[in-house]
């Protein structure tokens, strides 16, 4: 029979074992939040293990939440950045649409955007929809850190295992919401 997670003490990772006998070990943030919150009885666990398992479902539903948002393969986020970074540059250089090789994300923005021969206001279009998108993903991302802290600093200071589940349970509301 799989026995039930067990966290680490840092909270960070968790094993278990399997019915073959072997132990399996993971990232708290690879586990189900909701298999690794209600993983082992409030009652069977110390204060310190409570709150490492409430850390852990904080942070992988901050994680969930991120991802309602983002694309998550390989690259992806330093594509994201190169974007911001080429329309950036292209702004502060007062969209030079002459010179739109030498911005290749902001070109193959405003190519994807309205075909093989973008206006140089389509391209200053491009940019600024790139520059408005970073600028709103800016603003998600800390309302997520917030409430991911938030919960964190909540989970710390509770005195018992329901205050500690009860600061869990709000954390990953917050985030779920968002």
């Amino acid at each position: 029979m799989i026995t039930n997670w067990k966290l680490s003490q840092d909270g960070k990772t968790a094993s278990r074992t399997l019915d073959s006998g072997a132990t399996e070990s993971r990232l708290c943030s690879a586990i189900d939040a909701v298999e690794l919150a209600g993983a082992l009885p409030a009652d069977a666990l110390v204060l310190s293990e409570v709150r490492a398992s409430a850390n852990c479902a904080i942070d992988t539903q901050a994680g969930t939440t991120r991802l309602k948002y983002i694309t998550d393969v390989a690259g992806q986020s330093e594509t994201y950045l190169s974007k911001a970074s080429d329309a950036a540059a292209y702004k502060a250089a007062d969209y030079p649409s002459a010179s739109i090789a030498g911005y290749p994300m902001v070109q193959a923005e405003g190519k994807a955007l309205y075909g093989a021969a973008p206006s140089a206001a389509q391209y200053q279009a491009a940019a600024d929809g790139i520059i408005a998108t970073q600028t709103q993903w800016i603003v998600l991302a800390a309302a997520i850190e917030q409430q991911r802290r938030a919960g964190k600093i909540a989970v710390m200071g509770a005195a018992t295992v329901a205050e500690v589940q009860a600061a869990e349970s709000s954390a990953i509301a917050a985030l779920a919401a968002l």
